[in-house]
């Protein structure tokens, strides 16, 4: 079984501006590396990982699974600095975070996650390193600036790493690099172990503030790592991605359409680019970030009854397109696809009560409206969970969250900030840190409702 660290988000607001505010945070990309021994090929999220070499000559360094866990190959040059990268299309608002197990090698480890990746060059990172310059263990923020690296931008040494230890690291990149900082913070089972902030410059921001790649980094050299620390549970989530709340009238209509070809093997998407980032979803979930300028993308493999949505940020901010199916054989097509209705739109709202089950008062108005979408009308969540609900209860080892789940996206929110986003299909986490008093909220969305149920 995976070793689970608790997430440390609260922790870090007391520092940086967290991304995370009242719309939740979701998962955008994300890497478990449970799979069979080998290249690190594609993430858990479906993005494919990039691996890139500083320090050594213009190397590509092999990042490779091993054991259900990732590492750069022991063959790599010495001395390189090693990256490996996924592409989620952001630049701001976003956090990545792993666990990081330090080489068991005495006074070898040097590793952590990269952010704002823009190229080898240009990027911010942030590690956790023991090495015979900090036995006691040393936590920093970096960049490499126009192929410059300075490695302490932000610092804090002394703070009781040791070799062959699980560490959970997580990088805060604010929503506004202009006025905010970039915080990193490394914690264990217990607890945040300490955190760093940094303002970014100017020139930092020119020099890599449009990077939109983040991923894993190491230092191998004969004082540094010996490429024995390994990286588990890979995560990068944002505000960006989640669905926006839930209205009584429909979304304003797209600008641009989107068909899909449905074959035996494959579908294929195209669709009129805004000029800005495209992000492909597939039944309500991240699938891919095209490269820029691109309009067109084939899905091997989709599942049965698969639907599609372009969601995409331009100068008019951010647009969902739901993409038409087109018959098989035929070409897909980026002309607009609009639908104009006049009918009723109901609205329902439930009464919210203290107890669960609960006994709801519903009040139905009705009233015409008319819309061009491609998106379907939809009516608010109830505001008080169903019978399921969300409970609460004290166990030996924590404080147990649990719900009745409806196959929905579910994030777990304590005291107002993001906790955790469990897997799908879950119904239950246990929170082993929770500080005395702590109210939970379970925010979920199903089919882009979003619905925030209380905790009891």
């Amino acid at each position: 079984m995976k070793r689970v660290v608790v997430l440390i988000a609260p922790l870090v607001a007391a520092l940086v501006v967290l991304p995370y505010g009242s719309a939740g945070a979701a998962t955008v990309a994300s890497d478990t590396f449970e799979r069979a021994d080998g290249p690190l090929g594609v993430a858990d999220s479906g993005a494919r990982w990039e691996t890139f070499g500083q320090q050594c000559g213009g190397c590509s360094p092999n990042f490779f699974v091993e054991s259900g866990r990732a590492r750069i190959d022991p063959a790599s040059r010495v001395p390189t600095v090693g990256h490996a990268v996924i592409d989620t299309g952001l630049t701001s608002n976003y956090q990545v975070e792993a666990d990081i197990t330090l080489s068991p090698t005495y006074q070898r480890a040097n590793s952590g996650l990269s952010a704002l990746f823009r190229d080898a060059d240009d990027h911010l990172f942030c590690k956790i390193e023991v090495t015979a310059g900090n036995p006691a263990g040393l936590l920093t923020i970096g960049d490499t600036r126009n192929g410059t690296v300075t490695s302490l931008l932000a610092s804090r040494g002394g703070i009781g790493l040791a070799n062959g230890r699980t560490y959970h690291l997580t990088i805060v990149v604010p929503a506004d690099l202009q006025s905010s900082s970039v915080g990193c913070t490394v914690s264990d089972s217990s607890g945040a172990i300490a955190s760093v902030a940094y303002r970014l410059s100017q020139s930092a921001q020119a020099a890599y503030g449009s990077g939109h790649q983040q991923g894993l980094r190491t230092k191998v050299e004969f004082d540094e790592d010996d490429s024995g620390s390994t990286w588990d549970n890979f995560q990068v989530i944002s505000d960006d991605l989640t669905p926006p709340p839930p209205t009584t009238s429909p979304p304003p209509p797209p600008a641009t359409g989107c068909t899909v070809v449905l074959g035996d093997a494959a579908a294929t998407l195209a669709w009129a680019s805004t000029g800005g980032t495209d992000v492909i979803r597939r039944d309500d979930k991240w699938l891919a970030t095209p490269p820029p300028n691109t309009n067109t993308y084939v899905d091997v493999g989709p599942p049965a009854g698969a639907t599609y949505v372009i969601r995409s940020w331009s100068g008019n901010g951010r647009i969902d397109t739901a993409c038409i199916a087109a018959p098989p054989g035929s070409t897909p097509t980026t002309d607009p696809v609009t639908t104009t209705t006049t009918d009723p739109v109901t609205t329902t709202t439930t009464a919210p009560t203290t107890s669960i089950p609960s006994t709801t008062t519903t009040t139905t108005t009705t009233t015409t409206t008319t819309s061009t979408t491609t998106v379907p009308t939809t009516s608010p969540p109830p505001t008080n969970p169903p019978v399921a609900g969300c409970r609460v209860e004290a166990v030996a080892d924590g404080t147990l969250i649990s719900w009745g789940d409806d196959g929905g996206t579910h994030v777990i929110r304590r005291n107002g900030s993001w906790l955790a986003t469990p897997g799908s299909g879950v119904d239950h986490y246990l929170d082993t840190a929770a500080p005395a008093g702590a109210q939970y909220v379970l925010r979920t969305w199903v089919s882009g409702v979003r619905t925030d149920w209380t905790c009891v």
